[in-house]
């Protein structure tokens, strides 16, 4: 903070001047522009200290515990997202937010804000969070850094990544089914440009059998264009990948999730991603009906495929990155 004052104080104390004929000097009334180095740092220190000042975390009813820490907002530059258990929790935390924010001088859009609830006894309609005194948008699901957020188990974020992957391949299309370029540069352009569409955020997420097969499909039919074949030729799936040398898009998006899984089971105890993949959440009660896959029940099943409990893979990820990699390795892809 006394970096940031002492910053504070040269900005709106300095001047300038022209050296021609003695003019005089005058003050600088702007400060960084878009785009300057130091506005981002400026930010996002202006911003912590919004919210160190809010001390929300001392605020139990402000908070959701999880293992006996409490966890109040996520953010990311300009990118937050408030919990709260009630509507008028959450009302109160966004009036705070505000008038916190305006002391710095930084100011609340509401067209950029909504807001979604998953309480059964409250309806979106009667959910009315207000900004300044005007009613946000109440919304099923929401964009948090490039993801949909939803609490449907039936969120559409992985058609949204085909859609963006078709998206890359379709710019450059014209490269990709030219029949006179080169195989070893066609590759080159899908693995830069298409395949990051398909993995964006796969670290975070449990893919379901439906949804592996969507991107299978998916990536065969970019293949059959880049080679500049159809179904009609009846040419074999195997086929196709000799010939693209291709990986499949869902093995590398396995391969991710692997390598952040033993991230977070090697992370400090104080950073967020394990504390929540350590969470019990001893008190509140499983809905009816069949329960939601969760992020960490692919790791447990490779564990209970070679004998061993499904809840030691953090223990196990934590010995050895060579044997996780190995534990956590299909079985059709297996070394023998």
């Amino acid at each position: 903070m006394a970096l940031l004052s002492l910053f504070f104080f040269v900005s709106y104390n300095q001047c300038s001047g022209i050296a021609w004929r003695g003019t005089a000097l005058f003050t600088i009334k702007r400060g960084v522009r878009q785009g300057c180095v130091l506005s981002p740092l400026l930010f996002n220190a202006v911003l912590e200290q919004v919210f160190n000042s809010l001390q929300w975390d001392e605020k139990h009813e402000y908070s959701i515990g999880i293992n006996g820490d409490r966890l109040t907002n996520l953010r990311y530059a300009d990118d937050i997202a408030l919990i709260a258990h009630d509507r008028d929790t959450m009302q109160k935390m966004v009036d705070e937010l505000i008038q916190e924010s305006k002391k710095v001088g930084l100011v609340i859009n509401k067209k950029k804000n909504v807001a979604m609830t998953n309480l059964p006894t409250t309806s979106p309609a009667n959910l009315n969070i207000k900004i300044n005194g005007q009613k946000i948008n109440i919304v099923d699901k929401f964009i948090y850094l490039g993801s949909s957020v939803s609490f449907d188990s039936n969120n559409n974020e992985i058609q949204r990544r085909i859609s963006s992957a078709w998206g890359a391949f379709t710019k450059h299309r014209q490269f990709l089914t030219d029949r006179r370029a080169a195989p070893r540069l066609k590759k080159g352009v899908f693995m830069t440009c298409v395949v990051p569409c398909f993995l964006y955020g796969c670290e975070a997420g449990a893919l379901r059998i439906e949804e592996k097969r969507k991107i299978d499909v998916a990536q065969r039919r970019m293949e059959r264009a880049m080679l500049g074949i159809s179904r009609l030729d009846r040419i074999r799936n195997e086929e196709i990948a000799k010939r693209t040398r291709l990986p499949r898009v869902t093995e590398l998006s396995w391969k991710r999730k692997v390598n952040w899984g033993w991230k977070v089971a090697n992370a400090e105890e104080r950073r967020w991603s394990r504390r929540i993949s350590e969470w019990c959440p001893l008190e509140s009660r499983r809905v009816k009906g069949r329960p939601l896959q969760r992020w960490e029940d692919e790791f447990k099943e490779r564990l209970q495929e070679v004998g061993t409990p499904g809840v030691l893979w953090m223990r196990m990820a934590r010995e050895s990155k060579k044997d996780w990699d190995t534990l956590m390795t299909p079985a059709r892809n297996r070394r023998q």
